[in-house]
């Protein structure tokens, strides 16, 4: 959720990282509501293929584990995961340090670590008003997301705004020619928003429909915790990138690279390879 030229949005990079650490990878393996929850899961589950970033892959929904923190922290803990279910965290701990805590999770799925930075933020902002610790930094596997680049927050959730984001996100998937696998519009304190997509011929949609989808999907980001648009075809995860207020995370599968519309900046890579389609 960047500015129109969308040159943050990589394979397997974080913007947070990327500006302090200046990586730039390919990834190589292929690996709700809480007033009132809004979902549609009409073909399988967010399981969907085998991809995954250079970490274990995206696996089966379960109960996550909060480990360390006080009774209150971890209750609020949960209560966010449940408004965000079914989530993919498999681990989350409360860490303290020097002026608060941090929350960590091990290195996941795209998608997976894109619900911790979630989590992440809604803890944050709800520490504040319950007056726990302060929340100061999100850690998934070795990368940290400083809150202090949290910026503003999101407008809270309300009914109409759940109904207005499914109808907005339905109806730029059916303009896109794609079908909806999952829609999923929680709230766990504003809106956060899954679309994941199935196409046929996942090379031609990512080089002629993907970037018009995916800018006309953030022009309401100023309310969104998270947005995630994963494109799936008959070989699993194609492309998937997850944003929010901290930064994001992206995988597209390798031999796709050349049809990304949302390229790393700089000089082409030479792994990436010529778009298919």
């Amino acid at each position: 959720m960047n500015e129109p030229g969308r040159p943050d949005r990589q394979s397997g990079v974080t913007k947070t990282s990327r500006a302090r650490l200046g990586l730039i990878a390919v990834l190589g393996a292929v690996g709700a509501l809480a007033i009132g929850g809004v979902q549609d899961i009409p073909a399988i589950a967010a399981d969907a293929g085998k991809a995954a970033h250079a970490t274990p892959a995206l696996t089966r929904m379960s109960a996550t584990r909060i480990v360390a923190g006080t009774a209150p922290q971890r209750s609020l803990l949960r209560s966010i995961l449940a408004a965000l279910a079914p989530t993919h965290v498999r681990l989350l701990r409360v860490v303290r340090v020097r002026g608060g805590v941090k929350l960590q999770a091990p290195a996941q799925a795209v998608r997976a670590e894109w619900e911790v930075l979630v989590t992440g933020l809604v803890f944050f902002d709800r520490s504040a008003e319950q007056r726990l610790p302060p929340v100061l930094e999100v850690d998934v596997g070795q990368v940290g997301w400083p809150t202090l680049d949290a910026g503003r927050r999101p407008p809270h959730a309300t009914r109409a705004s759940v109904a207005a984001t499914r109808r907005m996100m339905r109806r730029l998937a059916l303009v896109s020619g794609a079908r909806v696998a999952e829609l999923t519009v929680s709230a766990p304190d504003t809106l956060a928003v899954v679309l994941r997509l199935r196409v046929s011929d996942a090379a031609r949609f990512l080089q002629d429909r993907l970037r018009t989808l995916v800018l006309s999907a953030d022009t309401r980001e100023s309310r969104y915790e998270g947005l995630f648009i994963e494109v799936d075809d008959a070989r699993g995860i194609a492309w998937a990138d997850g944003e929010t207020r901290l930064g994001g995370e992206g995988y597209v599968r390798p031999s796709l690279s050349g049809c990304n519309p949302f390229p790393p900046p700089g000089p082409a890579s030479p792994t990436y390879e010529r778009c298919p389609a």
